[in-house]
């Protein structure tokens, strides 16, 4: 490291004895001893402002070595400004010493920790431009309340720049506990303006103190509509909306180009058919199954059923108490639907299998029936059926289906002749 700080020293004092304007530098520089990297990043700063031509002489393996020399990230990142020649190269040791990598074997980078002070940084390098076509993961902080809030800052800063190309194929944010419905909706706005085909925004399972307490400082507003151009799949996965407030999120986004929506919580059927109602286009509807329990199933008391045209529907997937709800809002089950049961964990395993019947027999012959059966129902007692139990699960009439498949979590003989009764009968 002496070595080459004394060669970057060197180089210096030679471009700078053949400069006038730069005498005083010179002889700052000439009479002192210049031994470490922040010493070095002031003179640095100090001839880039005395004569631009003295500095974009350099070597660009000398500029490269005098960033990788310096050892604090704040002195670093003052060199990324000091003009483009170094920002050029100053600009990717910066991103990559806070963590942000790309690389061409991985279709993921990962912003997490210290990262997102990176972020307006590594937009100006040159490893911004092989993020093209790559998910970008948001992970933030679990721990800190406060660093949540700095990190979710510096992302909606680094979203709201303008890019000139697509930077990414699909935005994920991850355990954003505290964002509120106008902040969810602000975010699926920047990710759709940067031209992502896909967002992703989740709640973490641990910190539902942090969006009570936002909620409560939080004044009524009027949401704003998001009139989305370019995203073709939504997933937005927060487990502490309420029901109310779910209902003030969904009507507001608009997705002419919407052909996914994948949800976790717990919106009325009201506001899940307006949205419907207003994009017949789908194709695929997911209820996301994570720690989905009987309690907060989608209820579909209420509304009008059969009133929702979706023809395009190809998909419908999550606990059957959600699929049932959905369901009733058709007019009619498209030929092409593919069922998929996930397991509920606040059901019994009998609860669960009539459940499911009750579900698909709202559909026609034409429909295709996948079971995901829990391993819980394996683990714990809701397998230990009484005779009754298993006499009624003997008697249980299949609907008509073009194809069933059962997936089978791992267990004993005895339980999955249990599970079986269904194909048998």
């Amino acid at each position: 490291m002496c070595h080459a700080l004394g060669s970057s020293q060197r180089l210096l004092k030679r471009q700078l004895s053949v400069s006038a304007p730069n005498e005083s530098i010179a002889k700052q520089l000439f009479k002192s001893n210049v031994n470490t990297p922040s010493t070095l990043l002031k003179y640095c700063t100090l001839i880039d402002c005395g004569l631009q031509s003295s500095v974009l002489v350099l070597p660009t393996e000398t500029i490269e070595n005098i960033c990788l020399l310096v050892d604090e990230s704040d002195d670093l990142r003052s060199l990324t400004n000091v003009n483009r020649l170094f920002a050029s190269i100053a600009c990717h040791i910066y991103a990559v010493r806070l963590g942000i990598h790309v690389e061409s074997t991985s279709s993921i980078i990962r912003i997490q920790g210290n990262s997102f002070q990176a972020l307006s940084i590594w937009r100006r390098s040159r490893l911004f431009t092989h993020a093209q076509d790559k998910c970008l993961f948001c992970n933030i902080s679990i721990d800190d309340p406060e660093l949540a809030n700095t990190q979710i800052r510096a992302l909606r800063n680094f979203l709201s720049a303008s890019f000139v190309d697509r930077p990414f194929c699909s935005v994920n944010l991850n355990s954003v506990d505290s964002l509120s419905p106008s902040e969810i909706l602000q975010f699926i706005q920047l990710i759709d303006n940067i031209g992502c085909r896909s967002a992703s925004i989740s709640s973490g399972f641990s910190n539902p103190e942090w969006f009570n307490s936002l909620s409560r400082c939080t004044h009524k507003s009027k949401l704003p509509t998001v009139s989305l151009s370019y995203l073709r799949s939504l997933d937005i996965d927060h487990h502490y909306l309420s029901p109310r407030q779910w209902s003030s999120l969904l009507p507001h986004v608009i997705g002419p180009n919407l052909e996914a929506l994948y949800i976790r919580g717990q919106p009325t059927i009201q506001s899940l058919s307006k949205f419907l109602s207003r994009h017949s286009h789908i194709t695929t509807l997911h209820f996301n199954s994570r720690w989905a329990t009987h309690t907060q199933c989608i209820r579909s008391s209420g509304l009008p059923h059969k009133t929702l045209q979706m023809p395009r529907l190809s998909e419908m997937a999550g606990p059957p108490c959600h699929l049932h709800a959905a369901l009733r809002c058709l007019s009619s089950v498209p030929d092409t639907l593919n069922i998929i049961m996930e397991p509920d964990f606040g059901m019994t395993y009998p609860q669960y299998v009539h459940s499911v019947l009750a579900s698909v027999n709202l559909c026609g012959p034409h429909v295709h029936l996948k079971i995901h059966l829990p391993t819980c129902y394996a683990l714990d007692h809701k397998m230990s059926l009484n005779q009754s139990e298993m006499q009624a699960l003997a008697t249980t009439v299949l609907p008509e289906v073009v194809s069933l498949e059962i997936s089978f979590p791992s267990m004993s003989e005895r339980y999955l002749l249990v599970c079986l009764f269904l194909c048998e009968t």
